[in-house]
């Protein structure tokens, strides 16, 4: 019967923490219990010398105890001593009733081992490693040097296991570091299980040291192991090479050497080295001299810290004229006296025929082509073989995950070694940024031009805990615009991180140290989006989210990200702090010029309230009296001069208490220059007279300059001229002062401008006059007949415009007509069974019923400024309160007709909103929102309908000609938001982002519930228009009751601005077209492809040299109504395919 057992580890201290595994549950009161990742390692507690530990193991059969000794027989019967196992009152209602406990009095560092709970028949047991750290002693072995014999024939522990998880492991052997090679030394180590090695032969002899380095402290352990030569002894397997030739090929010749490295005793016994071929006739072939054994050939090994020499004895194989059967596995096979059980080693050689290719599979050593390890490590290796043939035409490529050859510039980080078959790719000071697939490829091409390839994927996992890093994009200063609009971005580094772990929270703050947890507000994040520029998707591993906010109080951000499997999570914050001005501390002046003399001078330093306490104005060390104020988020110290004198100039500074203590200081300096009196500079005016022609111009010139700018005022005969207008006429002429009153320009002369003329300048530093005297010379006096013949001509001017006044108000009265009480019936009923199934409806709209349901009260609609025009009708922008169920007032749009139309276009309006009714409302069209008919009688009709935003459509597209990307893929027909990223790297706004974040947050509202159609299972309708059905009759009898709105909101509309299509975006075509049920048939030229997805503009738009086709030639002529979309943006189209859509 198995159990299932418990193992329990409680200290004094009664401080639980408790950890879960697949069918056991551990409990470590006092210590955090650590859980390995590798299968080598178990679970442990680390705790310090001195301290006392319980162990508790409960199952539903009794239970015993066993554990491991560090050590002399002294130190076991010591450590027995300090040991009490305790069997517990068995508790029949208990899950698992059998309980026992051990108790380790004084642990020491010789303690440091496995515990092991079990049952009495090892069917069920558990286990926990427990380190006793000593900061004296690192090594759980109190002994500095021991000597070990090593069993060629077995794996032989050599010990350094430390007493720590948390010291660094060095291993060195004949002083030389091995600690990143320990496997090419047929070596292996982890801290619990300690120091291995398998596979030993007499070159492993010598002096191997471990060295543990924990902070300041360090501990070494030396071993000097000694290579046992029993005869129980084996050989080390043989080194096989091929030599010659890089074929092979079919009737050529093959090398092959056999190296074995033995002891100076062996070798003296004697070794064999046999060559065992894969042809059926050896004897034969080697009688005949098709293969030759080479002679025996033997050299002495001389290495420094070696206890001997050792000798390497080989052989050589030569097989000539190759054939077919030649191909297979060649074995070298090495005997001696002392050794019972021979060595063997193989190689598989393939015979190719001349001018043929050959690549094999890839044969990991150990490990495979997967490496996983934890955050940082100093090297990794993979190590396979691979055979390529010819060698001399085969070629190696070794690609980064982000598709990079791996560039000859960072050979130091990259090795690739390539021996024979043998190959050794390295990656030095490994981190989590080189973690990703590292295909590697090898290509072979034969002399004709024949290719082959084949690859293998390297995987690289660097698992890491997130690091997350807050920031506001685009932005560097420390505080915030109260109402602007900022990007917040978290960036995750880790893997594997958990894409939608994320969490976006924001705490309000009162000040820098005081947050309010309580009140916490959960943002809806951005996606988490990978920048690591890795290829494969499994390997991502760093990510950034972004998410735009608007500053509305002040407080922190707060970013969490966790891992996938473990759920790891770390967190990270972002002060989010609102100011006056985004230092958070500045001076700000009241003007921008240079001062002078006797000049006001105002200065401001304000200061955020959340980091400082106290402002004050200084200059020269000397405290200034200034005013103080506040806001919501700054404090304000006002410095004010009232007239400024030379000593005056100095350097003023503002210093700022922080709520720390801190002084942080701001400098201005204010320079101030000496008062100038008025200087002429240039003038024309020099006291004599002036005489000029009447009808020219004339201008007087008075630059007269000084500091500061004096003011210069103008006056004729004494009379100030003053011009509170641009243009002031003065008697029969135009008077204009031009540069800043410099110059004064008569444009048109008449007599009476005749007179003195002055000009008088003043500052603080005096005052300065110029006059001159114009005198005007008039021509003849015509004025009597000029005004007898205007006076004739005005007067059979005013006869004929009276007469055509009176003819056209006959004619108007005589068209300007009501409607009568039958066209008004016809608009409210219709006439259903009149209607012409053969017939378009455009042709016969005025029989559509009216529907009462779209009336909207004509009192809750504020009419705006005028969007556009026509002949005989306009529309206005306009606010109407509680149209649209999710706000109280919308932005509209409202057409009408003139009041000096004829009645027939007020026909053609009543037609267009019926088919607009009856059409019903969809997403990607201008719908009907409502219509005031109430007043129709009175020719007063107006249609309300969706405003759209961005105006009218010919002139936005040429307005952004310039900057069009187009984003359909052409290649499959589909949006594609990454095309054009690259064009915005430049702009403040990643549009391309900014327009599929948009996209992609939007959802559908329905507002009204009459609806029959399906529903997806979020509760949104499907937006999917069916096929076309071009032999479906038309339902002229179906009613139009069932219209139902659909309307695109953004999630991010509540706490985000509307995305703004800027420059070389455009915007949502749902604005712009018109879609049935079904077909949509826009503009003639324009093609839907998908579900309302639009073809490429370019068969409208011309974007070469910035023209573009004009729009107004693409009409829709419907019962007698033209709208031209340079007029209103959009266009009102139908299709019907047995349902009125």
């Amino acid at each position: 019967m198995r159990s299932v057992i418990y193992l329990a580890v409680l200290v004094i201290s009664r401080v639980y923490a408790q950890e879960k595994a697949e069918n056991l549950t551990i409990t470590a009161p006092g210590f955090k219990l650590i859980t390995e990742h590798t299968e080598l390692e178990l679970d442990y507690i680390l705790v310090k010398e001195q301290e006392d530990i319980t162990l508790r193991c409960s199952g539903v059969e009794s239970v015993l105890w066993e554990w491991e000794y560090a050590g002399s027989k002294l130190l076991q019967e010591e450590m027995e001593t300090r040991i009490q196992m305790v069997e517990l009152t068995v508790d029949p209602g208990a899950l698992e009733p059998y309980s026992s406990e051990l108790r380790l009095k004084n642990a020491k560092f010789s303690d440091t081992g496995t515990f092991t709970c079990r049952t009495r028949d090892a069917s069920v047991y558990n286990k926990v490693y427990i380190y006793v750290e000593n900061k004296n002693n690192l090594f759980r072995r109190d002994k500095h040097f021991y000597q070990v014999n090593v069993d060629p024939a077995n794996p032989t522990y050599l010990g350094c296991r430390p007493s720590t998880p948390r010291g660094q492991m060095k291993i060195l052997s004949q002083k030389v570091d091995i600690t990143k090679s320990l496997g090419e030394h047929n070596m292996r180590y982890s801290p619990q299980t300690g120091l291995w090695i398998t596979d030993a032969s007499v070159h492993d002899a010598g002096t191997i040291e471990c060295i543990i380095q924990l902070g300041s402290v360090q501990s070494s352990l030396f071993l000097f192991l000694t290579i046992m030569d029993t005869p129980t002894t084996i050989l080390p397997k043989p080194r096989l090479v091929k030599e010659y030739p890089p074929g092979p090929y079919l009737g050529g010749s093959l090398i092959l050497s056999c190296t074995l490295e033995v002891s100076l005793k062996m070798y003296i016994n004697g070794v064999t080295l046999d060559w065992t071929t894969p042809s059926p006739s050896q004897e034969q072939d080697i009688s005949t001299g098709r293969i030759v054994l080479g002679e025996y050939k033997n050299a002495v090994v001389n290495q420094e810290y070696r206890t001997d020499q050792s000798r390497l004895v080989s052989r050589n194989i030569t097989v000539y004229n190759l054939t077919i059967s030649d191909g297979g596995d060649y074995s070298c096979t090495a005997t001696s006296i002392n050794v019972q059980k021979p060595s063997k080693q193989s190689i598989h050689i393939k015979t190719l025929p001349p001018g043929e290719i050959f690549i094999s599979d890839f044969s990991f050593n150990g490990g495979g082509s997967l490496v996983r390890i934890k955050e940082r490590k100093d090297e990794v290796r993979w190590l396979f073989d691979v055979e390529a043939i010819p060698v001399n035409r085969t070629q190696y490529t070794w690609i980064l995950p982000s598709g990079d050859p791996v560039p000859h510039k960072h050979l130091e980080k990259y090795t690739k070694e390539i021996n024979g078959n043998n190959v050794k790719l390295t990656i030095k000071d490994v981190s989590i940024h080189d973690m990703g697939t590292y295909p590697f490829t090898v290509t072979v091409t034969s002399d004709a031009g024949k290719q082959e390839s084949k690859q293998t994927e390297l995987e690289l996992v660097v698992l890491q805990e997130p690091v997350l890093n807050m920031s506001v994009q685009g932005y560097n200063n420390s505080f915030y615009i109260q109402k602007e609009f900022y990007t917040v971005s978290c960036e995750a580094l880790g893997y594997p991180i958990n894409r939608d772990s994320i969490y976006l929270d924001f705490y309000p703050c009162s000040d820098l140290d005081t947050c309010h947890t309580n009140k916490l507000q959960r943002v809806h994040p951005g996606a988490l989006e990978p920048i690591d520029g890795v290829l494969n998707p499994a390997y991502h591993y760093r990510y950034i989210s972004h998410t735009l906010v608007q500053a509305e109080q002040s407080g922190i951000f707060e970013c969490k990200v966790c891992t996938e499997k473990q759920f790891v999570c770390n967190t990270t914050q972002l002060p989010f702090f609102l100011a006056d001005s985004s230092s958070g501390f500045e001076i700000s002046e009241s003007r921008n010029q240079s001062y002078v003399e006797e000049d006001e001078l105002t200065l401001t330093c304000s200061g955020s309230k959340y980091k400082y306490t106290e402002l004050n104005w200084f200059k020269e060390e000397k405290k200034l009296q200034a005013l103080p104020s506040s806001s919501e988020f700054s404090l304000f110290k006002t410095l004010i001069i009232d007239s400024l004198r030379q000593e005056d100039i100095a350097d003023y500074t503002c210093r700022a208490q922080t709520k720390a203590g801190l002084i942080e200081e701001l400098d201005i300096f204010i320079d101030i220059l000496p008062i100038l009196p008025p200087e002429i500079v240039k003038s024309n005016m020099n006291g004599t007279q002036v005489d000029q022609p009447a009808e020219e111009a004339w201008e007087f010139i008075c630059d007269i300059r000084g500091r500061p700018q004096p003011e210069i005022v103008w006056s004729k005969d004494g009379d100030l001229i003053d011009l509170s207008n641009p243009d002031q006429p003065i008697g029969n002429s135009l008077i204009k002062l031009m540069d800043e009153n410099r110059i004064l320009r008569l444009q048109y002369l008449l007599g009476k401008d005749s007179g003195k003329y002055m000009c008088t300048a003043k500052n603080r530093g005096g005052t300065i006059s110029l006059a001159s005297i114009l005198h005007v010379e008039e021509p003849t006096d015509n004025t009597l007949l000029y005004l007898v013949l205007g006076g004739s001509l005005a007067g059979l001017v005013v006869l004929g415009c009276i007469s055509i006044a009176v003819w056209q108000i006959f004619i108007y009265r005589g068209k300007l007509r009501v409607l009568t009480a039958a066209e008004l019936d016809l608009f409210e009923r219709g006439d259903p069974e009149s209607i012409n199934p053969e017939l378009g409806v455009d042709e016969q709209a005025d029989l559509l019923p009216y529907n009462r349901g779209v009336e909207f009260p004509k009192d809750r609609l504020k009419l705006g400024k005028q969007l556009g025009s026509g002949a005989f009708g306009r529309v206005l922008k306009a606010e109407a309160t509680g149209i649209n169920s999710w706000e109280p007032v919308s932005i509209v749009a409202v057409k009408m007709v003139k009041p000096q139309a004829d009645i027939t276009y007020i026909k053609a309006l009543m037609s267009e909103l019926k088919i607009m009714m009856h059409i019903g409302k969809h997403l990607n069209i201008v719908n009907l929102l409502g219509a005031c008919t109430d007043s129709l009688n009175k020719r007063e009709l107006l249609i309300i309908v969706e405003y759209c935003r961005f105006g009218n459509l010919q002139k936005y597209l040429i307005h952004h000609r310039n900057s069009f990307i187009n984003q359909i893929d052409p290649n499959t027909g589909l949006m594609d938001f990454k095309i054009g990223k690259h064009n915005s790297e430049s702009e403040i706004v990643d549009y391309s982002a900014e327009r599929e974040r948009f996209e992609t947050s939007a959802h559908y509202v329905r507002s009204a519930s009459e609806f029959d159609g399906p529903v997806t299972p979020e509760g949104y309708i499907d937006m999917r228009s069916p096929e076309p059905n071009p032999d479906a009759q038309f339902d002229f009898n179906r009613t139009s009751t069932k219209s139902v709105r659909y309307t695109k909101e953004p999630y991010l509309m509540s706490r985000e601005p509307s995305v703004s299509t800027g420059s070389g975006m455009m915007e949502v075509l749902s604005d712009i077209v018109l879609l049935g049920s079904g077909m949509m048939e826009v503009l003639s030229d324009i093609v839907l492809l998908g579900s309302g997805m639009m073809e490429v503009l370019s068969d409208i738009v011309l974007l070469g040299s910035g023209m573009m086709e004009v729009l107004s030639d693409i009409v829709l002529l419907g019962s007698g109504m033209i709208e031209v979309l340079s007029d209103i943006f959009c266009v009102p189209r139908f299709w019907y395919d047995g349902s009125i859509v």
